[in-house]
């Protein structure tokens, strides 16, 4: 069998061609990102800030991103092109991890270039080889982020789906519709927007020919749309990125965004960045080039040549399509899944509107009728997603003191990093910026507790493989006295391990049954 469903052009995009929801707004966003554009010999990319050094890093991951972006806005052709080729140099040491291959391969195709072969790397290999028995593209654990972003780069390269990937990732899906991750601090699972956002890009381009991927992603779109705030965005720690791809995400499935994009526009600053925060006055740039796509009117589907403008999801009813298989109690290694290979999956109808690929400005030729996704719906169990011992996951996380005295500061470690990490203390968000992990993949976020109240808190470090939790407290001066305590400077706070790109374990009570 084939493994292209779409037949491909490798050739610059002068811009998408969906219509900007605020034009405006995504032109203005464009000269933000371009202004950001750094170059020297090793050629033009993007930078996040290195912690310890304090010195601007390049960042494969960022470069990335805004390559997308740009192409999204259109008229940055020549830096897209510089960025691409920066790219390419960076396809050997960055492309080792199915995540970092599949936004690899998503930037390839929106810049025109060819994702089997870029910069001597066969990214759709490495993404597909990564997939173990049960389809995860993790080594270390179920992750609805990395799934998505695996599935994503495969439909936009036209290459098959294999079922067990497929699979894999709609089983992922809660009860409730949403995606998200095991709160290790709680031992919770945690809903998140951004996950269901991406999942619902990944889980519409499977939708054309396969219902159970349909039935997911109306579960998700509904989701989203409960989850919106009345004024237009999700509340999370950086409200801009996250409403920036859900907007994107209901903007492909033919949901009303207008709010949204309303809202987003009110957050741009005079520069024509986004900022991180809610109502921050500074732009940033890792929000600006993942929200301004909503002012492009682009989803991950659509950016760049050949790409599927809107699905449909149009359903005669809200119960699982039949051919589902409920949720299975078995261990692990009795799930049934599908062993078949990558590209010998039979055939299905493709999802609807597909748009022109482009050879040229002002030329095109229509998309084969081929399949995105040639997943039979009953090749494998939507439960064929395991529930995996943590104790496969290299990163983890410690604190100098599990206990503190307010106003006091505190260290925390992450080891196992690979790329950026971002830093969060919560309950009220706290961002700690971001950092570049060290040769041994060590980061450390020093901060201070003044302004958190009394009672249980965590800090987050999230990478785009893995996310760590290590779980705090904080005391009032008085109860630390009145015990005749002193923290520990040398305390250790015990490890919690992480899984790929911010997802934990979703326990498999809380999975849906198909």
């Amino acid at each position: 069998m084939t493994a292209l469903a779409v037949a491909l052009v490798w050739a610059l995009p002068g811009r998408s061609v969906a219509a900007p929801l605020h034009g405006a707004a995504a032109t203005a966003a464009a000269s933000y990102v371009a202004a950001q554009l750094k170059t020297d010999a090793t050629g033009t990319y993007l930078e996040t800030v290195d912690f310890f050094s304090g010195q601007p890093v390049p960042s494969p991951s960022t470069t990335t991103e805004g390559v997308l972006a740009l192409v999204a806005a259109g008229g940055h052709t020549a830096e897209v092109a510089a960025m691409d080729a920066w790219l390419k140099k960076q396809a050997v040491a960055y492309g080792t991890s199915a995540g970092a291959a599949a936004k690899l391969a998503l930037a390839a195709v929106a810049a025109g270039s060819d994702p089997r072969s870029y910069g001597g790397v066969d990214l759709i290999t490495t993404i597909t080889s990564a997939a173990d028995a049960q389809g995860s593209l993790s080594a270390w654990g179920p992750d609805g982020f990395g799934q998505s972003l695996g599935v994503l780069a495969l439909v936009r390269s036209g290459v098959t789906v294999p079922p067990a990937i497929a699979a894999y990732l709609i089983g992922l899906q809660d009860a409730d519709g949403s995606f998200g991750y095991l709160d290790y601090s709680t031992g919770a699972y945690v809903a998140d927007p951004d996950t269901t956002a991406l999942a619902l890009q990944a889980v519409a381009g499977l939708a054309g020919g396969d219902p159970a991927a349909k039935f997911a992603a109306v579960k998700a779109r509904d989701w989203l749309v409960a989850h919106r705030t009345a004024g237009g965005y999700w509340d999370a720690y950086s409200p801009s990125n996250t409403t920036g791809y859900a907007g994107i995400a209901l903007m492909l499935v033919q949901s009303d965004v207008s709010a949204s994009v309303a809202w987003l526009a009110g957050q741009q600053r005079p520069d024509g960045g986004l900022p991180a925060s809610l109502g921050g006055t500074s732009s940033d740039l890792y929000a600006t080039v993942q929200g301004m796509l909503l002012f492009a009117g682009e989803s991950l589907l659509s950016v760049g040549p050949g790409g599927t403008d809107r699905v449909s999801l149009a359903t005669t009813g809200t119960t699982a399509p039949a051919t589902s298989a409920p949720v299975s109690s078995a261990p692990v290694s009795s799930a049934p899944v599908s062993s078949a290979p990558v590209n010998s999956a039979p055939a299905s109808s493709a999802p609807v509107s597909s748009r022109p690929v482009s050879s040229a400005p002002g030329s095109s030729r229509p998309v084969s009728s081929a399949p995105v996704s040639s997943r039979p719906v009953s090749s494998a169990p939507v439960s064929s997603a395991p529930v995996r011992s943590t104790a496969a996951v290299t990163a983890a996380g410690s604190i100098t003191a599990p206990t503190v005295r307010q106003g006091g500061t505190l260290t925390v470690t992450g080891t196992g990093f690979s790329s950026t990490v971002r830093g969060t203390v919560r309950s009220d968000p706290v961002d700690l910026g971001t950092q570049q992990p060290d040769s041994s993949g060590t980061v450390r976020f020093t901060f201070t507790t003044a302004d958190l109240a009394p009672g249980a808190h965590t800090v987050t470090l999230r990478s785009e493989e893995s996310t760590v939790v290590v779980a705090f407290t904080v005391v009032g001066p008085s109860t630390l006295a009145s015990a005749g305590a002193d923290v520990p400077p040398a305390a250790l706070a015990g490890a919690i391990v992480a899984l790929v790109a911010g997802i934990g374990l979703l326990v498999s009570s809380r999975r849906r049954a198909r």
